[in-house]
Order: structure tokens, then C-alpha cells, then sequence
């Protein structure tokens, strides 16, 4: 453009070359973008929708990545399996899960669609790792901070497990073995 008396854009019309804003822009309206930048400096997305920020596969391909600031969901999908990478390539790679002050569970919930399929809870105010499994969420190990470990069931095992304590051995009582 180069002009100092630039066209009126009031009701449309077309940049072209560089353009350089001094100040803050406003858009009001849609806007679509098709571009490969970085983008450097801060970013905030200040909206209440289930698809505050949406990535999706070229042409409409399936949502890959959706934060939902109406409900504080953020989720990862994909037609085939989805997979979340968390990669440290300087240390331990850790997910922090946080709950409220008082909150007794935080936890990892396993589902097919709707249906939970298991959980690794662990219990605060118990100070216990619990493993549950089944589509009823049955307790089947429970993991204390007296590092014991309390199984719901029977234990089967393919060969001898060995008690430390005593040096006691078990054996399978059907074959005397």
C-alpha cells in the first residue's frame, strides 16, 4: 500500500503487502486465518465456550485438541487411538494432578464412551492408593502409607510368592505344591 491516506475499508476491501499496526486492533466478527507464524509474547483467550480453542484436522478432518472453558475440559481424541505425550528431555517426565484443599479423590478414571471401565484413586483422607476394576468399579487392591498392600480377593500367582517376614512360602493348595 505505501499510501499515507490509506483506502477506506469501512465496508470491505483488500490489503495486500505488509502491513504494521502501531497500537492495539480490534476485530469484531468472525476471522479466519491461514498462516504459518509463531507467535511471540503472551496469548489470552478470555471466553466461556466449549470450544474456547479448537484444533482440528485439515478440512474439518475431526476435532484433535478441545479446551472447553464452560466446563474446564480440556480433551485429546482421535479417530484411531489418542495418545497424550508428556516428553522431558532434561529430567523425569511427571502429570500433577490437583484437587481443591479438602478434596478426598484425586484420581486416573478409565471409560469406554460413557461407561468407567476402572480408576487408580487415591484417598487423601485414608492416605491410600486404591485400584478399582470392572465395569462396577470393584475395589481390587488397595496400596496404604504403612506400605501394605490389601488385596479385595484371592492372589494368584504362576510361581512362589515369598513373605519377607518369616521367609514363609505359599503354595498353590490345589496341587499341594
Amino acid at each position: 500500500m505505501g499510501q499515507t491516506n490509506p483506502q477506506d475499508l469501512g465496508n470491505g476491501g483488500t490489503l495486500d503487502g505488509d502491513v504494521t499496526i502501531t497500537g492495539d486492533l480490534t476485530v469484531s466478527g468472525g476471522i479466519g486465518l491461514s498462516l504459518s507464524e509463531v507467535i511471540e509474547g503472551t496469548s489470552t483467550i478470555d471466553v466461556n465456550s466449549t470450544e474456547a480453542l479448537l484444533v482440528r484436522k485439515n478440512g474439518d478432518g475431526g476435532d484433535v485438541f478441545i479446551v472447553d472453558t464452560t466446563n474446564g475440559d480440556v480433551t485429546v481424541q482421535n479417530s484411531g487411538n489418542a495418545f497424550l505425550n508428556i516428553t522431558s528431555t532434561g529430567g523425569g517426565a511427571r502429570m500433577k494432578l490437583t484437587g481443591q484443599a479438602n478434596e478426598t479423590t484425586n484420581g486416573i478414571l478409565f471409560y469406554e464412551t460413557t461407561n468407567v471401565r476402572g480408576q487408580i484413586n487415591y484417598n487423601h483422607s485414608d492416605q491410600k492408593m486404591e485400584f478399582k476394576t470392572g465395569d462396577s468399579n470393584t475395589l481390587a487392591l488397595t496400596l496404604g502409607s504403612d506400605q501394605l498392600a490389601t488385596f479385595a480377593d484371592k492372589i494368584n500367582a504362576g510361581s512362589w510368592i515369598q513373605v519377607n517376614d518369616n521367609n514363609t512360602l505359599w503354595s498353590d493348595p490345589s496341587t499341594g505344591v
